[in-house]
């Protein structure tokens, strides 16, 4: 169906970079091409040119809209406590995910593309800070324990969700759910602070 005139470029920009990220999720970034981005958008390979000098700025515009989403879908969102963000990143092992997908191809192509290395490196830096600020948030109100180190937390929970991706990639099995849920529960455990037992009753006056 033919574009009608006078829709804005930002509107033209915005189904381009969906369309990049489906197709990037979809066929890798090697295996994409500026055609098939064109045709999910249901554009012309000229209206892309017209916005992006080719694949790797699609990508980096891309990972630019929606790097922070995916690494937040990766180890989290700031409606998880801490230790459902690890949870969820422990049972993110078992989950496909396009958008994080999407991540993994902007790590592979960052290798050649300087650019697309920092936007990458900038946005899971910030995200490891913003769960380490929640960690010591929580461990003020009371449910992670005191001795929990917040800057490791962070980091670890962003291994598992990035660690989940190259899961993905290679399509390892996972072992049973079972097992796999009691190795993140004894992790998640050992962060958790313990609960004070409520007191008994008063004993009756002797």
């Amino acid at each position: 169906m033919a574009r009608k005139a006078g829709v804005a470029s930002s509107d033209t920009k915005a189904q381009l970079i969906a369309a990049a990220a489906e197709v990037f999720a979809a066929k890798g970034y090697e295996g994409a091409r500026v055609s098939d981005i064109a045709e999910a958008a249901g554009l012309s390979t000229g209206a892309v040119y017209a916005h992006y000098s080719g694949k790797a700025d699609l990508l980096l515009h891309a990972l630019a809209a929606r790097s922070a989403e995916a690494v937040d879908r990766t180890v989290g969102t700031d409606r998880d406590s801490v230790l459902d963000a690890l949870e969820r990143s422990g049972s993110h092992l078992r989950t496909r995910r396009a958008d994080p997908l999407l991540l993994l191809e902007g790590v592979t192509a960052g290798r050649r593309e300087p650019e697309l290395a920092s936007v990458l490196r900038a946005q899971v830096a910030e995200s490891r800070a913003h769960l380490a600020e929640r960690v010591r948030a929580e461990q003020r109100d009371g449910s992670v324990r005191r001795g929990a180190r917040p800057d490791a937390v962070a980091h670890l929970s962003l291994l598992l969700g990035l660690g989940a991706l190259v899961a993905d990639a290679l399509e390892l099995e996972p072992p049973p759910d079972d097992d796999w849920d009691a190795v993140i529960a004894g992790m998640v455990d050992s962060i958790r602070r313990t609960k004070v037992p409520a007191t008994s009753a008063a004993s009756p006056a002797a």
